[in-house]
């Protein structure tokens, strides 16, 4: 099995694929498109709307995995 970038990676592409707003505080059903599951991930630590949004923009997983680490962790 090869994980790291292949199909069960959090760092492979997932075309189409929508999740659910998940930053802290947010409670609305809407779904938002996300490059991979290492993007949502990460943006579900953020605190606000505008560092979700940030962490989504990303241009790769690994920047969304510096962007997450550099974000103020939510209180749960």
């Amino acid at each position: 099995m090869y994980f790291y970038g292949g199909p069960l990676s959090n760092f492979a592409a997932t075309p189409g694929l929508r999740l659910p707003f998940g930053y802290h505080g947010h409670h609305e059903n809407d779904r938002v498109p996300v490059r991979t599951v290492e993007h949502w991930f990460q943006a579900c630590k953020a605190t606000s709307r505008q560092q979700f949004d940030m962490i989504l923009a990303c241009g790769s997983a690994q920047a969304a995995k510096h962007a997450g680490r550099q974000t103020e962790l939510r209180p749960d």
